[in-house]
């Protein structure tokens, strides 16, 4: 089944909430989890966890983490025919910081 959906990516400008980091991580820990990807997976419910108790100190290392795991995890599947490559902004420092800013 193809994977050739993605989200669209959200400005930098953008605004992040605790609830939506909670929320972010969540969903991919359960994805990563579908597809086997246990570090993915536990670096997301890390994520998870630190915004439920609103600790989200060093959240842009643990981002960058996650945005590294997330290129093995890719670089592993099998080619789907459509595009399934997430945009950068799970990596970009300005992103990051909105999240660190904002919780």
């Amino acid at each position: 089944m193809p994977l050739a959906w993605s989200p669209p990516p959200v400005p930098v400008s953008t605004p992040v909430t605790r609830e939506e980091v909670r929320r972010a991580a969540h969903t991919l820990k359960s994805n990563a989890a579908t597809f086997g990807a246990h570090a993915l997976a536990g670096r997301s419910r890390e994520l998870e966890d630190a915004a439920k108790r609103g600790a989200l100190e060093g959240a842009s290392e643990q981002v960058d983490a996650m945005g590294s795991e997330l290129d093995l995890v890719l670089e592993a599947l099998p080619p789907s025919g459509g595009s399934c490559r997430p945009s950068r902004s799970l990596r970009d420092p300005a992103r990051a910081e909105l999240i660190l800013g904002d919780a």
